[in-house]
């Protein structure tokens, strides 16, 4: 329009300059077509929190069948106001169809499109709930073979709370949306099956059980929610572990029976896998550390459990200095930690290790940590203090990684971590929830379960009252044209003077 005008007011304008014109036009056209087919979007946000990460652009690409994801959530939310969540899909889902050949997406409002959400959602046997807040379906194949799975807005963003949310609307504090859309793509495509098996009656915490430091229940759901199935091991069966794919022992208080170490140790021989989380269990009175049993199969795969306490100076917020501690460095090069290298890891009443091949550091203390050898004195409440002759000096490995016959095997000298009160996902006390899920992932060598974290989303809102906003409004009104207008009638005056 520029270019047009500025032939329309040449006054030596000529043919040339219209066909100029013309071809100019023709080439902005060619332009915007190529723009549209093979633009990008970008993320100029300082965390790239829309950013895809690597990994989860190679599962997109890798995808081994075609995806119809259904996203039925309404566009407004409290009130009349925008639903935030809905803007952050769109987000998201465009650079997952750009990364993902085989996933389809389709996006239906649920106010204008009543009858075929409701009939979409009352495939998946779901009801009137789900269309109110909001729902994603995700679908897999046809006839015998589909798969369906779906998604809530709880399992995808965290909302902020607080009075400012009352003035500003609702806001979204953490997306989880990738690492829970992705958990549900493999899902429905792949169609293995991982069975997780978990000892239970050694003085394990239940995995039923809600109880913040005596439960597992938030381990189980997060092994669940990754699209693993978990049953409790039974160790006396005749079958023993057969159909396992992976044997979970966490926080044994005893030894167990010879019998069931037998038939752990056959599981393992016939290359089966094993998670360990078993830390320093102090008995009262008592100078040693209660044994679990299975140190001397842990000993064949390069990782020897000491009778010594590890403590590091390293503080974790509200609990025992030294016995409770944090750690941010020390993480080993492997690919069970490669995305957790800088993030913090908090580890309770840790066993000493040490470790010979074929075995690999995954995690160990800062040089300032040391085993301590007077274990009678933490029951006694006295802080360690640390002596050259029985206390060995850091940095000591606390967790450790180790493959032997087609076998793999992980060591973590400490299982309080993994209690209820430490997986709480409303609370971000540190990164042992993707420990586990990293551990997990490559013990079933299932790269898709290394955790892909929430992001914590960055806003800037400005929210104006009503006479704020008022102001404002007769300021663009009749400030600006006002402004132009009073600015002509200056340039008039001064011209005729």
């Amino acid at each position: 329009l520029l270019a047009a005008t500025v032939v329309a007011l040449n006054p030596r304008r000529r043919r040339e300059h219209g066909a100029q014109l013309v071809l100019l036009a023709v080439l902005l056209g060619h332009l915007t077509a190529f723009a549209g087919r093979h633009g990008e979007r970008g993320d100029w946000t300082s965390g790239h929190v829309y950013t895809l990460s690597d990994r989860a652009r190679e599962l997109l690409q890798r995808l081994p069948a075609t995806i119809d994801l259904s996203v039925i959530v309404p566009a407004t939310i409290g009130g009349g106001r925008p639903n935030p969540l809905l803007a952050e899909l769109r987000e998201v889902l465009a650079r997952m169809a750009a990364a993902a050949p085989n996933l389809r997406i389709r996006f239906v409002d649920p106010d204008r499109d009543h009858a075929q959400a409701q009939a979409a959602i009352a495939e998946f046997g779901l009801g009137g709930r789900e269309l109110a807040d909001g729902v994603l379906l995700v679908r897999a194949g046809q006839g015998a073979s589909l798969r369906k799975a779906h998604l809530l807005p709880g399992d995808l963003v965290t909302y902020a709370t607080g009075a400012d949310v009352q003035q500003s609307g609702p806001r979204v504090r953490e997306f989880r949306g990738e690492e829970a859309l992705l958990g549900r793509f493999l899902a429905v495509s792949d169609p293995r099956r991982t069975v997780v098996c978990a000892t239970q009656g050694h003085g394990e915490p239940a995995l039923d059980s809600l109880e913040p430091y005596s439960g597992l229940a938030h381990l189980r759901d997060l092994l669940r929610d990754a699209g693993l199935e978990l049953r409790v091991a039974d160790l006396e069966a005749a079958e023993g572990l057969r159909g396992c794919d992976l044997l979970l022992v966490v926080g044994p208080q005893g030894p167990l029976p010879a019998g069931q170490v037998q038939a752990i140790e056959r599981y393992a021989g016939e290359g089966g896998d094993l998670l360990l989380l078993s830390g320093a269990v102090i008995l009262r009175g008592k100078r040693q550390l209660a044994a679990h049993g299975l140190e001397g199969l842990t000993a064949r795969y390069g990782v020897r459990f000491g009778e010594r306490v590890v403590v590091d100076p390293s503080p974790m917020a509200g609990a025992t200095p030294f016995l409770a501690f944090t750690l941010r460095e020390g993480w080993g090069d492997h690919p069970a930690t490669a995305s957790l290298v800088g993030q913090p890891i908090s580890l309770l009443q840790v066993r000493e290790l040490s470790l010979s091949a074929p075995a690999t550091t995954l995690l160990q203390t800062t040089e300032q940590g040391f085993a301590e050898a007077e274990v009678a004195g933490f029951g006694r409440g006295e802080l360690p203090e640390q002596e050259p002759g029985p206390d060995a000096p850091g940095p000591l490995p606390v967790a450790a990684a180790s493959e032997l016959g087609g076998s793999r095997m992980i060591v973590i000298a400490s299982s309080d971590f993994a209690v209820n009160a430490m997986l709480r996902e409303d609370v971000a006390y540190d990164r042992g929830r993707d420990l586990l899920l990293n551990a997990v992932g490559w013990l079933c060598q299932r790269e898709a379960l290394l955790g892909l974290r929430p992001r914590p989303r960055e806003h800037v809102k400005l929210v104006l009252q009503d006479e704020p906003l008022r102001r404002m409004t007769l300021m663009c009104v009749l400030g600006l044209p006002g402004f132009a207008v009073l600015l002509g009638l200056t340039v008039l005056w001064r011209r005729r003077r």
